[in-house]
């Protein structure tokens, strides 16, 4: 502390010995010391402001580089899924081609074992189910024997798959009566060998499956959101606020207007994914009706922002401040030379 104090003694001295040398009236020095002080205010103020501008367009860029990322991360693992759901959906189409019996009901113990030998060891997947051409339930992985009021003849994916579309087609967010679990399922047309409808393949793919990668991948900051969507703004999955079943987004959602348009400009703030003010990109998932959202907080940016700065502030303002305590201290010591000066002249 004394070294400290007897650093300053001197740079005083020697601040106001270069004052007097300067101007010879009390005046003109107290003029320069009075310039000095509002200078050590002012000049880093200013370097403050520049840097902070700096400061925050750096921390903008790093938060839109971790988007861009976390983006392609979401898109890869949810892709990874989808053609996991379709490989298993094939290897049980080739299973009741190969062996047409294996899908009558007086088989299903023979179907149930089978298809937790396709399904086993995948997290991912919820169940795996067989419907004939009436919605009634075959067999599934998860049940035996499956309940004779499992009908699916008026779901939507149902309907569309027998009037003809070949899939795969994406159901909503559905819970399990049986189970109790979330999840949506990836369904396929099964035919029989001259084309003709003979039921449906599903493949029901875990919400937990997802929500547990993305909360992997949020890290501390917890200002991760993603949505799973399909073309007509039903949504899949949220996170982290789970969605409810039949939960649809509005056509003037600003997500909804970016998949209707085909046109994904990148990152754009908006209101968006959970309502909070993000910054959001919206992408398709390969070649499946399926287009996710991925948002970090705007706040996220405020935050590192006011971090950086933080520490920026602790140096700059003391700095400032024992700079134009020196100038005073200067400026009182000059006033008392030049008034000894003053008297010994008299």
């Amino acid at each position: 502390m004394r070294d400290i104090i007897s650093a300053i003694e001197r740079f005083t001295r020697r601040i106001s010995k270069y004052a007097f040398s300067i101007y010879s009236s009390e005046e003109g020095s107290a003029r320069w010391l009075t310039g000095a002080m509002r200078a050590s205010i002012i000049v880093p103020v200013l370097l403050l402001a520049i840097v902070a501008v700096r400061t925050y367009l750096e921390v903008a860029k790093d938060v839109a580089q971790r988007l861009e990322r976390t983006a392609r991360i979401v898109d890869e693992h949810a892709l990874k899924v989808l053609e996991t759901a379709a490989t298993v959906s094939g290897r049980i189409a080739d299973e009741v081609d190969r062996q047409p019996a294996i899908s009558f009901r007086e088989n299903e113990f023979q179907l149930h074992e089978k298809l937790i030998d396709i399904a086993d060891g995948m997290s991912q997947i919820q169940s795996v189910w067989l419907w004939d051409s009436d919605g009634a339930a075959i067999a599934s992985n998860l049940f035996y024997p499956v309940s004779a009021d499992n009908n699916i003849a008026n779901r939507e994916y149902f309907i569309a798959l027998k009037r003809g579309s070949s899939g795969p087609i994406l159901s909503g967010a559905l819970h399990g009566r049986l189970s109790g679990d979330n999840f949506f399922s990836m369904t396929r047309r099964w035919e029989t060998e001259d084309a003709s409808f003979n039921g449906v393949i599903g493949v029901s793919l875990s919400q937990n499956y997802f929500t547990d990668f993305y909360r992997s991948i949020s890290g501390t900051d917890n200002d991760l959101a993603v949505m799973l969507v399909r073309e007509d703004g039903e949504v899949l999955l949220s996170f982290p606020n789970t969605s409810a079943p039949n939960a649809k987004l509005s056509p003037l959602n600003p997500i909804m207007r970016t998949i209707q348009s085909a046109d994904f400009p990148g990152i754009t703030v908006q209101a968006g994914v959970d309502g909070a003010s993000r910054m959001v990109k919206v992408q398709k998932v390969g070649g499946y009706p399926l287009y996710l959202a991925v948002g970090i907080l705007q706040s996220t940016v405020m935050s590192q922002w006011r971090d950086r700065m933080a520490m920026l502030t602790i140096f700059i303002f003391p700095a400032s401040a024992a700079l134009m305590l020196l100038c005073w201290t200067a400026l009182k010591k000059v006033r008392r030379e030049h008034a000894v000066v003053a008297q010994w002249r008299e």
